[in-house]
């Protein structure tokens, strides 16, 4: 482990990456929302985690290629693994933190329409923040 102190230079390529990235997952955590046809708690968590699902491969892909600059095939199956463990952290703390937000501040009638989707954006702008750190750190370094 290197005592090397993490940039912050390419975290606007991150984020922008991890945008797009969150849009798409966005809208497939909605498409799977319709798909289940029910907006109870057990779905909507079933959602964030699948949703997730395909936010963790599409940001590993585009992540390892344009931030990190990870071209080789070797090096993208030792960094999978860890930044999947990575990102299925970052999903338990969305979730918990969506769920928390969603179920309770979010939670007044009026801003129930949106409620589920400003949740999950707002937790994941959030998380991403320590996830870049992470990802810097341990897994691309």
């Amino acid at each position: 482990m290197s005592d090397k102190r993490v940039s912050y230079n390419h975290y606007p390529q991150f984020f922008i990456i991890g945008s797009m990235v969150g849009i798409a997952t966005v809208l497939v955590r909605e498409l799977i929302s319709i798909l289940l046809k029910s907006d109870g708690r057990m779905d909507y968590l079933i959602s964030i985690c699948g949703a997730y699902g395909f936010g963790i491969i599409a940001s590993f892909t585009l992540q390892r290629l344009f931030t990190f600059r990870n071209h080789g095939k070797k090096r993208a199956r030792d960094h999978f693994i860890p930044f999947t463990l990575v990102a299925l952290g970052g999903c338990i703390l969305v979730a918990l933190l969506s769920f928390l937000l969603r179920y309770t501040l979010l939670s007044h009638p009026i801003d129930n329409e949106y409620a589920a989707t400003i949740a999950f954006i707002t937790a994941s702008l959030l998380v991403s923040i320590v996830s870049y750190w992470v990802n810097a750190k341990f897994v691309f370094r």
